[in-house]
Formats: structure tokens, C-alpha cells, sequence
């Protein structure tokens, strides 16, 4: 009836006991809650770097900053040295303005679908007589930036792309950015190879059985051999699986990303050679020595 995506009427046998600040168990349910916030470290669920020195934030609420404060400094520190930050908010239910406002406030593109609308903050009231328990809006929120409220409609993303797409096409954008930005060869050649790689898994390809085995060979000091579906890439001491990027070009699943190669092949398909490929932009060929 009211249009409001925050109200809510749920049925409850008696007042919640946090519901008065000084009722008789109030301290202790707020005590229990905290407690389970924090074993949710306050919504902070994951930290890490992706390729090209992008940071990622998986922030799963807004807890307030008087709870979660160290918290959020602690995992922003640990982001600090990225050249571009992530936060995936596409299981965040949202939560307090002041968390809100300690992280993300006109510093972020927007990548994925727009949002579900619900804008206005809400307080519970219980109705003792019918054992009902009212979430009701008692205000109005405020973009400080557009001047403009999204109840109903929600945000809009600066690039639309299906949720299960958002993280992908977050990290290409920013690495894009990042590169174009970047004012010297070493930095744009960084950007441009962890670029390739995210690229590659947007449009993931998977060779063929007799493509793969028709890679297997000697190419010099380096082996590459075919077992249980995969193309392994063998030197000494090392044994590691090629992922394919492209049809003739493959990484190394290693963690690191320092060396790729591509298939050298004539056009009748016979394969001659191996390029190795390195992160700092050199190049190394090794032609077919034995099959």
C-alpha cells in the first residue's frame, strides 16, 4: 500500500528485549548482537589483491562505524597500496549511513544492476495488543551528491552489466582507466597484461582434445605435454598447467602471472614454435625440437 520498499509488519510473540534501551535484558541483547556481528567481522568478509594491483572488498553490510570502524580501517589499510579498489556490495543489504559515509561516498564508479530502491531509514514499533512488530520509515534519505532520493527507483550503475558479470567488468574497467591513465611504458605494459588476463576470462575459450595434444612437445630447454585433458608446461623442478587464454595463447597456474606463451603454427596448422611471454614486455622464441 505505501509503495515503500523499508516497511515491514512481522508477527512477534513478545517485545524484543532490545527494542528499549533500558528494558529488562536490553543490554544483554545488545551484547549478543555485537557479539554476532563480529563473528561476521561487521560485514567484512573478504580482502585481496587481483591481478594488476586492483584491490577487492567483499562488504557484505553496513554495520555502524561505531562498531565496525577499526575494522573498516584495518581492511582499507590493507587496500591502501592498490591502484584501484573493488567493493562488491552485490550481497550487502545495506545498513547504517555512517559506514556509508566512511567508505564510499563519491569516490566509485557503479558497475552492475540498479539497485532494489529502498532508500528511507526505518524504527520498529511493538503492538503489544495484536503481537505485531512494525518497521516504519521516519525519514527521508538524501543523496549529498545528486540532492535526490532513490526510493523506488534505486541507483543506477555507470556501466549496466548482469550482477554475475559486475566483478569481471569492474576489474577490466579499472585496469582500462588505469592504463590510460598511466604516464610512462613500464606502468601502461603492467596494466596492459593484467588486462589480457581478465580480458581472456570474459570470453573464456577451451581448445580442443587434439589441439591441445598437437602443442605437446620439446621446444628447446622448455616441454610441453599433454595429460588428463590438460597442456602441462615442464622445466626443471617445475611442472605447471597451461591455461588457455586464446585459442594458441597460455597462461601458467602458478599465482603469479609473470609468464605466458603462445603457439607458433604454420597455416596448415603444423606447429613450429614457442613464444615465451613475460609481464615486463620481453619476448623469447623457442622453435619445435621434437614432438
Amino acid at each position: 500500500m505505501s509503495k515503500d520498499k523499508h516497511l515491514r509488519i512481522l508477527y512477534a510473540p513478545a517485545q524484543p528485549p532490545d527494542l528499549e534501551p533500558n528494558a529488562p535484558g536490553a543490554a544483554a541483547a545488545r551484547e549478543k548482537m555485537n557479539r554476532e556481528l563480529a563473528a561476521m567481522n561487521f560485514g567484512f568478509a573478504k580482502v585481496e589483491q587481483l591481478s594488476g594491483n586492483v584491490g577487492y572488498l567483499d562488504l557484505r553490510g553496513f554495520v555502524g562505524a561505531e562498531l565496525a570502524g577499526e575494522t573498516a580501517t584495518a581492511a582499507m589499510n590493507l587496500l591502501a597500496h592498490s591502484d584501484a579498489v573493488i567493493i562488491d556490495l552485490r550481497q550487502n543489504g545495506g545498513g547504517s549511513p555512517s559506514m556509508v559515509q566512511l567508505i564510499t561516498i563519491k569516490r566509485a564508479t557503479i558497475v552492475g544492476e540498479t539497485t532494489g530502491g529502498g532508500a528511507h531509514p526505518v524504527r520498529p514499533h511493538f503492538l503489544a495488543d495484536v503481537h505485531l512488530l512494525a518497521l516504519i520509515p521516519f525519514g527521508r534519505a538524501v543523496s549529498p551528491i545528486t540532492g535526490t532520493n532513490w526510493e523506488g527507483t534505486g541507483v543506477t550503475p555507470d556501466l549496466q552489466v548482469p550482477a554475475d558479470k559486475a566483478l569481471v567488468a569492474a576489474h577490466r574497467d579499472a585496469l582500462k582507466k588505469l592504463h590510460d591513465q598511466a604516464q610512462d611504458a613500464e606502468r601502461k605494459q603492467k596494466f596492459a597484461w593484467a588486462l589480457q588476463k581478465v580480458e581472456a576470462l570474459a570470453n573464456p575459450v577451451t581448445p580442443s582434445a587434439e589441439v591441445l595434444k598437437s602443442f605437446a612437445g620439446s621446444y628447446g630447454k622448455l616441454t610441453l605435454s599433454y595429460e588428463n585433458g590438460s597442456l602441462w608446461f615442464l622445466w626443471p623442478g617445475r611442472k605447471l598447467r597451461a591455461v588457455p587464454m586464446t585459442a594458441d595463447t597460455f597462461t601458467l597456474d602458478d599465482g603469479r602471472d609473470v609468464l605466458r606463451f603462445r603457439m607458433e603454427t604454420e597455416a596448415s596448422g603444423k606447429v613450429t614454435g614457442l613464444i615465451e611471454l613475460y609481464d615486463d614486455g620481453r619476448t623469447e622464441r623457442s622453435p619445435r625440437t621434437g614432438s
